[in-house]
């Protein structure tokens, strides 16, 4: 009696091509997962950078800040936001987002908590989220972005498109106190509380699990909470008018990109120190 042998021949490659995708995309993951914990934290930094800022700078003096009143966080005058100065791809980005965003945004913009001093807060922020801003081949690159792209920045570029993408995506607010959306009212004395909220818009850039864990800019951008009072929460667009680029993340980004939003909050107490500098042909201060 015959016997017909069937062919086997490329059963290990089907094998190993059914054990090696799921791990592949477990790698994948691992990296999203592991950039967006980094992220995570960072914006934890943040926070509490911009909160020891500002017990600092609530109550420095006038001269510095433009003449703004101690504790005092917003424009005493209407100007029209501008996108951050940066040199080259930086640069160019900027202009096209700026044409790309409607005139009557720039005019709508509010002017609550965008003063020197808040300016001045801002910046302690930027600084350590600037490390976790993407390259621009990857917030560019959309579904053609690649792992590297996601995890490797040129020094040079980021120095300019860092600085430009976490001005846009990076929300620093004073709040009353802790947990509540309403802003501190000003002139924040200096005996109360500083609460400092930073809101943060990571990229996500790995391929193919950040469609898997993150989100479209569009549904970070309007969603909202219901309060227990029934009363919708400002959405994270109306929110990111006091950015220091408002519409240049939405204008620039590739639709396909993908985001995971990050927020932390510190409260610290205010030091209510009242700072006295030395005037031109004074003595100088004694050094403590």
């Amino acid at each position: 009696m015959a016997v017909t042998m069937r062919d086997e021949r490329g059963a290990v490659y089907v094998e190993f091509l059914l054990a090696f995708l799921p791990l592949f995309v477990l790698f994948l993951a691992l990296c999203q997962i592991a950039l967006l914990v980094a992220g995570k934290v960072v914006v934890r930094h943040a926070a509490f950078a911009a909160a020891r800022s500002a017990i600092v700078v609530l109550d420095d003096e006038p001269l510095y800040y433009g003449d703004a009143p101690r504790g005092v966080l917003s424009e005493t005058k209407s100007v029209e936001p501008t996108p951050p100065a940066a040199g080259g791809l930086a640069n160019a980005l900027s202009s096209l987002a700026t044409s790309l965003v409607p005139e009557t945004g720039a005019a709508a913009t509010p002017v609550t908590q965008r003063g020197a001093r808040m300016r001045a807060i801002r910046g302690a922020a930027l600084r350590p989220l600037s490390a976790i801003a993407p390259s621009a081949e990857a917030f560019l690159g959309g579904t053609g972005a690649t792992l590297a792209d996601a995890v490797i920045r040129d020094p040079e570029e980021a120095k300019g498109f860092a600085t430009v993408y976490a001005d846009a995506a990076a929300l620093v607010t004073l709040h009353r106190a802790a947990g509540v959306h309403e802003l501190a009212a000003e002139p924040i004395l200096h005996n109360t509380p500083i609460t400092v909220r930073v809101t943060y818009l990571q990229l996500c850039g790995v391929p193919l699990v950040r469609n898997l864990i993150c989100h479209q800019l569009g549904s970070l951008l309007d969603a909202s909470t219901m309060l227990p009072g029934g009363k919708p929460t400002p959405t994270l667009r109306e929110r990111l008018a006091r950015a220091g680029a408002p519409a240049w993340l939405e204008a620039a980004a590739d639709p396909a990109a993908r985001f995971m939003a990050f927020e932390a909050e510190v409260t610290l107490p205010n030091q209510g120190a009242l700072y006295e500098y030395a005037e031109a042909g004074d003595a100088p201060l004694p050094e403590l």
